[in-house]
């Protein structure tokens, strides 16, 4: 039977031999700084018994390397977003964990370009907002299409390209009710007027088409007037109705019938009037 002191002995001799390797382990894998190495050799030496004084500097190196991992992969997340505000932070977390500037330098740029397309898509949205204020459709068309071309989402456009169809149906509708104001006739202008409506025109831009239907309105009812008055051929009806189509302002050719048929009735009654008073008088 072996003593119990040479056992011990032995046992100690094991021991000693475990930490010593297990300390080999530690300085290779802190001179390697790799995490897996590290994480196995610190494992070693729980395992080993060595003391945390012997372990600290290999688990504070491990924190360090985790923390330096960690902001590798939020640096990646953050370039692959693209945006700015994100790999902004990601940057200053990176050096902030020692991250050397050379492994930063691809990272800078990009946020350097980022930050270049973020200026530009300001100014773009700038753009469209001064393009609305100032209700002027080629100068809101240009910005959008400056917009678009710098890559402003498209919901970011919508409420300029709704403004943008307004004021260009606006715009046609002004057009069509000027033409329709030199064009004789009501039909066409009331139309326009409505269009008008329908297109948001105010009530300056409709006001004078309006005026000039309700006056194309009163010569159309006092031409007919004056026209049914011709036919039924009664003097004082028919004076009424050509002193009103006068007063509209009907042309000269179309109260010439109305003004020979008023002659001819004055004729007649001074023919009348003429034969009787011969006839009081005889």
């Amino acid at each position: 039977e072996i003593p119990e002191k040479e056992i011990q002995l032995a046992e100690g001799a094991l021991q000693q031999k475990l930490q010593e390797g297990a300390r080999n382990l530690l300085d290779m894998a802190c001179a390697s700084r790799d995490v897996l190495s590290l994480k196995a050799a610190i494992a070693a030496g729980e395992e080993a018994g060595l003391d945390e004084q012997t372990l600290g500097d290999a688990k504070e190196l491990l924190r360090d390397n985790e923390r330096r991992a960690a902001a590798r992969e939020s640096l990646q997340r953050a370039m692959n977003s693209r945006d700015g505000s994100l790999l902004r932070a990601a940057i200053g977390n990176a050096r902030t964990v020692g991250i050397p500037e050379e492994e930063l330098n691809s990272a800078a740029a990009f946020l350097a370009e980022l930050e270049e397309l973020e200026a530009q898509l300001e100014a773009a949205r700038s753009g469209l907002s001064d393009a609305i204020s100032c209700c002027e459709p080629e100068r809101l068309r240009v910005a959008i299409e400056a917009a678009r071309t710098v890559g402003l989402m498209p919901q970011e456009l919508a409420v300029a390209e709704a403004f943008l169809h307004e004021e260009e149906g606006k715009a046609a509708a002004l057009a069509q009710l000027r033409q329709a104001s030199e064009l004789p006739g009501v039909a066409c202008l009331a139309a326009a007027i409505e269009r008008g409506k329908a297109a948001g025109l105010s009530v300056n831009d409709l006001m004078q088409a309006q005026t000039l239907l309700d006056w194309e309105r009163r010569r159309e009812s006092a031409r007919h007037r004056l026209q049914d008055a011709l036919i039924l051929g009664r003097g004082d009806e028919l004076q009424a109705s050509f002193d009103e189509a006068r007063a509209a302002g009907l042309e000269v050719h179309d109260l010439a019938a109305a003004e020979e048929k008023l002659i001819y009735i004055e004729k007649q009654k001074a023919s009348a009037r003429s034969s009787l008073e011969v006839a009081m008088h005889n």
